[in-house]
């Protein structure tokens, strides 16, 4: 029975992480993905047949010392498991079944990793800063440097010629000037139209004169993502795309893992489809984003 289909296993197992990296998730654009080695490797095991063994997660706390240049911040593991059933019948009738379930199962742990990375960004103004005592990620800062990556006003030509200004003078820890040049505007579907007005536009405003905001060139504005997962209807921000100035980090504990396992007694094969990661942030989180919080 299991050779009939060892074919089909291959393909559905092929299709799935085929579809988990066909195309680049809009938060990877500005987050930095870090895997485990033994993680990386697991990440093109095909695994077919046999029982699953999953339920050996602990999803515990992790620690300081699992984290390089990450602070753990009490970060604790999201461990993500889904399983479906298909009747052997079904699958014998339309051996595709398998493939659609496999590419099924990988949208649904995109739309999960998607939600987990998204809440990175949703988070910065309630989530405590990794190191700084009593601050928030994005906030007011006086020590180690004064500064404030935050501000509170509608998303418009002022207020985005204010946080590009805020974020060319950020200074890291030391008090060195980062001078960041490559920060990604980030807004709710409902601010779309103001922002690519703002950023795309080669006239802006009522007074129609040239935009100095346009993306590209020296205004240090990369583009506009538009991201429907932000709640808040006001809030907006600037994020830095440079590489290794990540504001958080999608760290993979365990990579994401799919298998196929026949159970000749009931008649039905099961998907198993899981992973397991942490959202963090870094110790210098505070200088790779500004914040608007509106109310």
């Amino acid at each position: 029975m299991a050779n009939s289909f060892s074919n089909v296993y291959v393909e559905a197992v092929e299709r799935f992480y085929t579809r988990l990296a066909d195309d680049q998730m809009d938060w990877q654009r500005f987050m930095r993905i870090r895997a485990d080695e033994a993680t990386s490797l697991k990440m093109h095991q095909i695994r077919t047949g046999g029982s699953s063994a999953f339920a050996s997660w602990t999803g515990g706390a992790t620690t300081a010392t699992d984290f390089t240049g990450v602070a753990a911040s009490a970060a604790t593991p999201v461990a993500y498991r889904k399983r479906m059933e298909i009747d052997y019948y079904d699958a014998e009738d339309n051996p595709e079944a398998l493939v659609q379930g496999a590419l099924r199962m990988a949208n649904e742990m995109r739309y999960h990793m998607s939600g987990l990375a998204w809440s990175a960004l949703a988070g910065v103004f309630t989530t405590s800063h990794p190191v700084i005592s009593s601050k928030y990620v994005v906030d007011s800062f006086t020590s180690p440097v004064t500064q404030s990556n935050k501000g509170s006003t509608a998303l418009s030509e002022a207020t985005l010629n204010a946080a590009r200004l805020a974020v060319r003078e950020y200074k890291n820890h030391d008090g060195d000037q980062i001078g960041g040049m490559n920060h990604l505007l980030v807004v709710p579907a409902e601010l779309e139209a103001t922002a690519k007005e703002l950023v795309r536009s080669s006239l802006s405003g009522a007074d129609n004169q040239t935009n100095t905001l346009a993306a590209g060139g020296d205004s240090g504005i990369a583009g506009v993502l538009v991201a429907p997962r932000l709640s808040d209807a006001n809030d907006w921000f600037l994020v830095d795309q440079t590489p290794g100035n990540e504001f958080a980090h999608f760290w993979l504990r365990s990579a994401p893992i799919f298998n196929i396992a026949q159970d000749p007694t009931d008649k039905h094969f099961s998907l198993h489809a899981s992973y397991r990661a942490v959202v963090a942030y870094p110790p210098e989180c505070d200088t790779c984003i500004y914040g608007a919080s509106v109310s």
